[in-house]
């Protein structure tokens, strides 16, 4: 067989070629590894600094104010397959421990480099670094309590006929944490508000901005707070003018014809819950008994008003005057043959002193001209005395017996009387 034919022969040999690619492939793999993949030098490769422990630093009370930098760059020597991991995102990681910080100033703290799995440490080697060390600032933590501020950025804040109250914050203050050169830049916290024409309080909870003495804004990643939020009530009240009235008992002639009253101021304007003033629509300041005088009475009174309302007009008094008109008031002298005892206690025996009383008739002036003194009954009540002996002035009823019309006494009247035991009787508490 010829040579040509041979060799044609075995090319057609299916397992020959598979054999053959094999070979080719590893001589080319032996090939790359050993010529093309050689030692090299990386460009510089940048990785952000990651900081272990930061909550140490705030257990000490203490605050980082700055740092040289926030990444370190390196440059490695390595394999070409190696350096070109480290290109890659995140194949290589710095870390710097803060854990032995413990006091305020310019600290130099080591990191360290960490790779990505997969990369053998030992197989890279770091032949430059942009920074040995990281240069981390601290200060000692400050703290200020602030007053918080609102801004209501609406138009109306309560809707027609309410009333915005003071607003209330939850907490009162807020405290901010930072470096002491910043945080007594900061006066108060402003929360903003924008709520129109509100018909019932509202509470909800908003973000705040610290500002300086001027009003100013005060932006700083050194602060911190004690909170994000602050709860904030805007309390609404409705706002309503309420008549003053009194109430009148009416006797002796007098009726709501004849009597006018008249009160001043007439009336206040009160703010409060819109469901309890909105059913109020007067006040009774107090009562009055028009058989008590004869024509004309004044007197000044208290405004109290209801809890939980405010009298946004700030009178506190009132003054009444009740005047009664069209009637004629006769006095006659009632003699003691006229006065009446009740409620003797048993075994006690009542003496009246006083020997007649001026007593005063009020009503319509033919009708009163016609009241003698024998129509006017004067009675004294013993039944609060008990056993009690000696001699007591004591409040008395006036009674006008016979058709007298409306006409009635007026005015109030006391007798004096003298009480003594009877003979061989036991007092009262002991037959009890």
């Amino acid at each position: 067989m010829k040579l040509g034919e041979r060799i044609n022969k075995i090319l057609e040999n299916r397992k020959f070629l598979i054999v053959f690619s094999v070979l080719v492939s590893i001589a080319l793999w032996v090939y790359v590894e050993h010529s093309l993949n050689a030692d090299i030098d990386s460009l510089g490769i940048r990785a952000e600094v990651q900081y272990l422990h930061p909550e140490l630093i705030a257990d000490r009370k203490l605050v980082i104010t700055g740092t040289d930098t926030d990444d370190v760059t390196l440059k490695f020597s390595g394999k070409r397959s190696v350096i070109a991991e480290l290109y890659k995102q995140d194949s290589v990681r710095i870390t710097a421990d803060l854990s032995n910080i413990t006091s305020s100033g310019l600290n130099m703290v080591e990191y360290s480099v960490a790779y990505a799995d997969g990369i053998d440490p030992k197989a890279v080697t770091i032949i430059s670094r942009s920074v040995n060390y990281i240069s981390v600032q601290v200060e000692k933590l400050f703290e200020k309590q602030l007053p918080i501020t609102v801004l209501y950025s609406g138009l109306n804040v309560a809707a027609e006929g309410y009333q915005a109250e003071p607003t209330v914050f939850s907490p009162e203050k807020i405290t901010v944490y930072g470096p002491q050169s910043v945080v007594e830049s900061i006066e108060s916290v402003r929360v903003d508000v924008r709520r129109e024409n509100l018909t019932k309080s509202v509470t909800e909870d908003l973000p705040f901005t610290p500002l300086d003495a001027d009003g100013n804004a005060v932006k700083s990643d050194l602060l911190s707070f004690d909170r994000e939020t602050v709860g904030v009530t805007i309390p609404i009240r409705l706002v309503k003018e309420i008549a003053l009235t009194v109430n009148l008992i009416q006797g002796a002639g007098a009726s709501a014809e004849n009597t006018v009253v008249t009160i001043s101021p007439e009336k206040i304007t009160l703010s409060g819950d819109a469901e309890a003033l909105g059913s109020l629509n007067s006040l009774t300041l107090a009562t009055i008994d028009v058989t008590k005088f004869e024509s004309f009475y004044t007197t000044t009174v208290p405004i109290v008003i209801p809890n939980d309302m405010s009298n946004l007009t700030g009178v506190t008094e009132a003054t009444v005057t009740v005047t009664v008109t069209g009637l004629e008031t006769k006095r006659i002298t009632v003699p003691g043959m006229n006065f009446q005892i009740m409620n003797e206690t048993p075994g006690y025996t009542a003496t009246l002193i006083t020997t007649s009383v001026d007593v005063a008739v009020r009503g319509q002036g033919r009708t009163v001209e016609t009241v003698k003194a024998e129509n006017i009954r004067v009675v004294a009540d013993l039944s609060e005395f008990g056993d009690t002996t000696g001699t007591f002035t004591v409040p008395a009823k006036v009674y006008l017996d016979g058709q007298f019309g409306d006409s009635g006494p007026i005015g109030d009247y006391k007798v004096t009387v003298h009480v003594e035991k009877d003979p061989g009787e036991q007092p009262a508490s002991v037959r009890r």
